[in-house]
């Protein structure tokens, strides 16, 4: 019963802040609070917090410390993967976040291609790997394009990623179900 309720609010979760993310561009720190809270409830009423992962809610954080410098993921995002690392520990969040980069990769890939960007994006990239390159720094992205003068920040095509987190828990929940029975 408590693996039901856990996946039930973990895919509610993701839901909801991928619809946030699609609609507003963000995943907000009130709605993971809440799920914090409802995840701590189910702990709590099926026999204590055992289950509770530490090294499941840190793990994110240091993978995405260089790409979110970089300005590649979200802050969002990042706290999004640490509250689902927290209830399912680190064995799961680092599968779910394999699936959620490659589901995000063949989405991009699809939507460069579709909108004609592919080519250009990929100059774009070589450009950023030489300039981080020559600086010897990690530049965050999009800055990389702008004059070094200029503080107008650059519209990119961007893809709500916490859809691509939600799609990879889906994913992973019907996987370990179909696995176990």
């Amino acid at each position: 019963m408590k693996i039901l309720i856990g996946n039930s609010i973990l895919i509610t979760m993701t839901a909801i802040a991928a619809m946030t993310d699609i609609k507003y561009r963000k995943v907000y720190n009130k709605q993971l609070l809440l799920f914090i809270l409802a995840e701590l409830g189910v702990s709590l009423m099926f026999g204590g917090m055992d289950d509770l992962s530490l090294g499941g809610f840190i793990l994110p954080a240091l993978v995405h410390y260089i790409p979110f410098r970089m300005r590649l993921v979200s802050a969002g995002d990042v706290k999004l993967f640490m509250v689902i690392g927290f209830f399912v520990g680190y064995e799961f969040i680092i599968t779910c976040m394999m699936y959620s980069y490659l589901i995000g990769g063949i989405v991009a890939f699809v939507v460069m291609v579709v909108s004609g960007e592919f080519l250009s994006r990929m100059r774009k990239l070589k450009t950023y790997f030489f300039n981080c390159l020559l600086s010897r720094t990690l530049l965050p992205y999009e800055k990389c394009f702008q004059p070094v003068n200029e503080c107008a920040s650059i519209n990119f095509t961007t893809i709500p990623f916490a859809f691509m987190i939600h799609l990879a828990v889906l994913g992973q929940i019907i996987l370990t179900i179909h696995t176990t029975y």
